[in-house]
């Protein structure tokens, strides 16, 4: 009779640590068939579907609208100025942007603009479009009028009818205007309007080098001693201001009105400086800033800066 052979014991390399019998585990226990699934949120089949705690989204009806096709025969209006004006693109876009393209008699000034080849297509002049240089617009301001209203007011109807500079309003000439020399809603006079950085850079940064001049008025008389504060330098928002030139220009019953020449402008200043001196500002128009006056330059109107004017 064989004796059986008993089963070879593993061998433990030296130097490694003696295996550790990890806990038993007993096989887990056979589901019956007609148990509930162990996914509660999975449901067994042929089962009615819980009720929904919250209600379904009904379906939107709301469509977007349709964008509109393009006709598969109109080409932007860039590529017809090319062919009528045998030009390359860029000065093709450049006499579009300088107003010397008309469409069926209507002056167009977008270059992405599409056109129909039955449209038709004329420029001004035979010669290159000549680059816009930056612009600047002088504006009388009336009062009443914020920022965002100011520049509604620069359009070619508002434009100085005799304006010497000879330019027309280019919706180029818009882009990037910046309004350099602000006044209060309530005031009125000239404000400028410019993309040119030279200008930007002589009425931002070297705005306490640029004399303003301005009629202001008050209520009642104005005394010797509220004139003599007012001449003094005062403090504005926390800024020293060089003392202002003040004269007594009219007076009349009820209310004076006061010549102001100063250096640097901050909305808002000549009322505190009226305060302090216990005057009542009533109406502010800016008659001049540096060399450039408000001269004849109706309400509401405009005008371009001519090339030899500086300020």
């Amino acid at each position: 009779m064989t004796t059986p052979t008993p089963p070879p014991t593993a061998r433990r390399i030296r130097g490694t640590p003696p295996p550790v019998a990890g806990p038993s585990r007993a096989p887990a226990p056979a589901r019956p068939r007609d148990a509930a699934p162990a996914n509660p949120r999975r449901a067994p089949t042929g089962a009615t579907p819980a009720a929904r705690s919250t209600p379904r989204r009904p379906a939107s009806t709301h469509q977007a609208p349709a964008r509109p096709v393009d006709s598969p025969t109109a080409v932007r209006l860039a590529k017809r100025v090319m062919d009528v004006a045998d030009c390359s693109r860029a000065q093709a876009e450049q006499l579009i942007e300088t107003g010397r393209v008309r469409v069926d008699g209507v002056r167009v000034q977008d270059p992405p603009q599409r056109v129909e080849p039955h449209q038709q297509v004329e420029v001004d002049g035979t010669q290159p479009a000549a680059r816009l240089d930056p612009a600047t617009l002088l504006l009388h301001k009336p009062a009443g009028l914020g920022t965002q209203a100011m520049l509604a007011l620069l359009t070619e109807a508002n434009h100085l009818p005799n304006d010497r500079s000879g330019l027309q309003l280019l919706k180029k000439h818009l882009s990037g205007l910046v309004c350099l020399t602000p006044l209060e809603p309530a005031a009125s006079g000239l404000v400028v309007w410019s993309q040119h950085t030279g200008i930007a850079r002589k009425l931002l940064e070297d705005a306490s080098s640029v004399e303003h001049e301005a009629l202001a008025q008050v209520s009642g008389g104005v005394s010797p001693e509220a004139l003599k504060v007012l001449n003094a330098s005062a403090v504005i928002d926390g800024r020293a201001m060089a003392a202002a030139r003040v004269s007594i220009n009219q007076a009349q019953a009820g209310h004076t009105t006061l010549r102001m020449a100063f250096k640097g402008y901050h909305p808002g200043q000549i009322a505190q400086l009226c305060e302090q001196a216990g005057l009542e500002l009533t109406a502010l128009r800016r008659l001049r800033i540096g060399r450039l006056p408000l001269a004849s330059l109706p309400e509401g109107q405009w005008r371009f800066l001519l090339g030899y004017e500086r300020f």
